[in-house]
Formats: C-alpha cells, sequence, structure tokens
C-alpha cells in the first residue's frame, strides 16, 4: 500500500521546495495501518500534535504541515502536475479544513469529547465539521437523538453532510466524496462569479444610483 506526504528539508524558511513523495506504508502490520488515520497526520505520518485540523474525507492533519500543504498548492497552482496533488484536491483553503477541539493524551492519542475514551478503529470516529468537535462512533451513533442536530457538547447546529467519518478505508468511496467535493466547490464559485459580473454590469447601468436608494 502506498501513501503520499510531504518532504521537508531546510531551507531559508526552514524548508525547501516542498514535494509529495511516495511512502510505503508495508513497515506497518495490519493492526497499524488501522489506526494510522486516528493518530498520524495523513501528510507526513507523524504523529497528531495540537492543534490538528480534520477535512471531509476524515483525514486528519498537524497545523504546519495542513499550513505548508495549502501554501505548496498555491505556489505551484498553475505548474503543478495533475496528478501530484490528488490526494488532497478537495483542500484548498482553509475552508476546506476544521480546527479539531478534542485533546491528546500524554501518548497523543485522540480522546472523546464525551466518553474521554481513546478514539481507534476499533470505537471509530466521527468529526461534526461545523464545530470541530470530535466522538468516538459508537458514542456519537447513541447521543446524536436530537432532531434539530445540535452538538451535544458546543450546541452547534450541524448538517448531516458535516458528519464526517474518520479512517475510512474504502478508496472507491473516498474517491466518490472527493469528486463531490470539487463538484460543489466549482459550482459556488461558478454561482460566485456569476454573482460578481452581474455586480459589476448593474454598476455600469445608469439606474444604478436609483436602485441602491429604492433598497
Amino acid at each position: 500500500m502506498k501513501n503520499k506526504k510531504l518532504r521537508e528539508n531546510t531551507g531559508s524558511l526552514g524548508y525547501e521546495k516542498n514535494t509529495l513523495v511516495n511512502v510505503n506504508q508495508n513497515k506497518y502490520n495490519k493492526k497499524e495501518l488501522r489506526e494510522y488515520h486516528f493518530n498520524r497526520c495523513v501528510i507526513s505520518e507523524e504523529l497528531l500534535k495540537e492543534p490538528f485540523f480534520c477535512c471531509r474525507l476524515g483525514y486528519l492533519y498537524n497545523k504546519e504541515h495542513a499550513f505548508q500543504l495549502l501554501l505548496v498548492k498555491k505556489q505551484n497552482k498553475k505548474k503543478r502536475k495533475k496528478d501530484t496533488f490528488e490526494k488532497f484536491a478537495h483542500v484548498d483553503s482553509l475552508k476546506d479544513l476544521v480546527l479539531c477541539k478534542n485533546k491528546l493524551n500524554e501518548e497523543g492519542k485522540l480522546i472523546c469529547l464525551i466518553s474521554k475514551e481513546i478514539i481507534n478503529s476499533t470505537s471509530g470516529g466521527i468529526c461534526l465539521f461545523s464545530c470541530g468537535c470530535v466522538f468516538s462512533k459508537k458514542v456519537f451513533n447513541r447521543v446524536n437523538i436530537s432532531e434539530d442536530k445540535m452538538c451535544i457538547t458546543c450546541n452547534k447546529q450541524y448538517k448531516e453532510s458535516d458528519i464526517i467519518e474518520i479512517g475510512v478505508e474504502d478508496v472507491a468511496l473516498l474517491e466518490e466524496k472527493q469528486k463531490s467535493i470539487i463538484k460543489k466547490r466549482k459550482l459556488e464559485k461558478k454561482k460566485k462569479d456569476s454573482f460578481l459580473q452581474a455586480k459589476k454590469e448593474m454598476k455600469n447601468n445608469d439606474a444604478y444610483p436609483f436602485l441602491l436608494s429604492y433598497y
């Protein structure tokens, strides 16, 4: 099994040019692979450390590497190869990430905000993208009974699409979800561009001052 991460080299800002390199995960046994997405940064493979983020695919990111990824993608937007950042194509800005509110224990393990148990492949993990609260999946399924969908720890409202499962191993499912996220982003950008264009054209219209006073 192979994955990708950012290679870090010392440079003027602490790093030279960052590139994604293949990481051979055969060095992990089956149990370690199951736990991989619950306690490691998906980019660097380093153990999670506070603060950390979650994306809509359920990957976890250490803050420094998340910022690094966004910076590199921005710098190489025009010249990068199509598949270089394929795994992270759904992450274009901080809006695509949520800062997780959970604490890590002394061993760097993710702790459920309700039960205080370690979140792992046995318990499963759920992150609410609307607020960044992370729970054991088993616990969340027991307490997620509110019809108005309010987070049980911070009372922030969430949508069904904000319920993100951590550690999903179904590659086909992740790819389909990623395509959906990218498609939605493009549609939103198209709507925004159309609105700005219409606004620009309206400003050039002689009736614009009248319309402003009317509203």
